[in-house]
């Protein structure tokens, strides 16, 4: 079997080269190798594998990722293109760092691409993991669901969706932008942009600001669809977000075969102060099972009963990647990657891989680890109980 050379094409991160090398190892031997030119792979490769390997991998050159980033210098904002940038939710997953684990997990569940598989984010927040997810392909991918408990998160995710769906986006001139008034039932691209300026904390010149955003999101837009059509990506169109809380999904039992998620930080962000949601939005929440609180003891009760919430719509054999960080609170540091290793663990996981990943810019996360997690078996009977109870004496029921 001939070797192929696949060239590192990412930013030179220590997780992006063990990513990467994991993507490669999923799909056969690879034989990491450093020259002038930079760090490559000789891989044996199976050729049906190579195709797809092409259109869905993250960090190598010539391939579409690379594409669509060479082609959108100059308009890019740090890790964002295409549809993310109508909102740059404060406490997403880099983009890259989505595809790359969304890659993984699909490569490792579909020998040579001949299955579908479905795709959950419980924690969807701005739809970063469905906007990659979406990228990987109709033939790779039968459905994405995403769930947010925050419906003008949701509605940022839909707005997104709507905009790789192909919804045209119009950019409005500054004075239009003075008088505009969203349209809150139903939001589109424009409306969530209008909000990312309007009541930004130095909203200063907002509606000229706004304006350009609009522009540029349609450049990158227009360079994405070029880019997809090259490449002769059909983009997974059956999507659909869910607005309800992580710790009780409104999803059937074993339906879902991979999970990308990143939860929320507790302690370390308040997502309503970083991403304010527009004081004449209508729709309202119930903040009671929303899993984010200055309360540690209700932080991790919640974030158990998301995890049982996983095991439940996983089939038995699939998989759940976790972005999640340790916290430093008042000099304390908080252990939450720890204790999620622990806790899936005794909820019916295996622990299948593990790296470290640098945060830049966050505040008081002091490490951020992507774990990936095998589901082995139902969550034990007597768990079940303990968190009833557990649940029964914090929440009252």
């Amino acid at each position: 079997m001939k070797k192929d050379r696949f060239y590192y094409a990412g930013q030179g991160r220590i997780h992006e080269l063990l990513l990467a090398d994991l993507e490669l190892q999923l799909l056969g031997k690879t034989f990491p190798r450093f020259e002038l030119r930079g760090l490559y792979w000789d891989a044996l490769i199976e050729e049906e594998y190579k195709p797809n390997l092409l259109k869905y991998s993250t960090y190598f050159k010539d391939t579409f990722k690379w594409e669509l980033r060479q082609e959108s210098r100059g308009l890019m904002m740090s890790d964002n293109y295409g549809p993310h940038l109508i909102y740059p939710f404060k406490g997403k997953m880099i983009p890259d760092t989505a595809s790359v684990l969304l890659g993984i997990n699909i490569f490792h569940l579909i020998p040579a691409f001949r299955d579908k598989v479905t795709v959950l984010d419980p924690f969807c927040g701005s739809g970063t993991i469905l906007v990659e997810a979406m990228l990987k392909g109709n033939e790779n991918i039968s459905k994405i669901i995403g769930n947010e408990i925050v419906p003008f998160y949701a509605d940022i995710s839909k707005a997104k969706i709507k905009a790789l769906l192909g919804d045209e986006i119009v950019p409005l001139s500054p004075d239009t932008l003075k008088e505009y008034t969203p349209n809150w039932k139903d939001p589109k691209p424009e409306d969530i942009i209008y909000a990312l300026y309007r009541y930004s904390k130095n909203n200063k010149n907002w509606p000229k600001n706004a304006s350009k955003r609009m522009t540029l999101v349609k450049e990158l837009m227009d360079v994405m669809f070029h880019t997809i059509d090259k490449w002769n990506i059909e983009i997974c169109t059956n999507v659909e977000v869910k607005v309800g809380s992580a710790t009780n999904l409104d999803i059937p039992d074993e339906s879902i075969d991979v999970i990308v998620t990143s939860p929320p930080y507790s302690l370390a962000l308040n997502y309503q102060r970083e991403n304010p949601i527009p004081p004449d939005y209508p729709k309202k929440w119930d903040p009671a099972l929303q899993v984010e609180s200055g309360d540690l003891d209700k932080y991790r009760l919640l974030m158990l009963m998301a995890y049982c919430e996983m095991n439940r719509v996983l089939t038995d054999d699939g998989f759940v990647a976790i972005v999640i960080g340790d916290q430093n609170v008042k000099g304390q540091r908080i252990p939450n990657v720890e204790w999620t290793k622990d806790k899936m663990q005794s909820l019916g996981f295996e622990l299948y891989y593990e790296i470290e990943q640098m945060v830049y810019g966050a505040r008081n996360i002091s490490k951020d680890t992507i774990l990936i997690f095998e589901k082995v078996s139902e969550v034990p009977s007597e768990t079940i109980e303990f968190i009833r109870e557990w649940k029964n004496s914090l929440l009252g029921g």
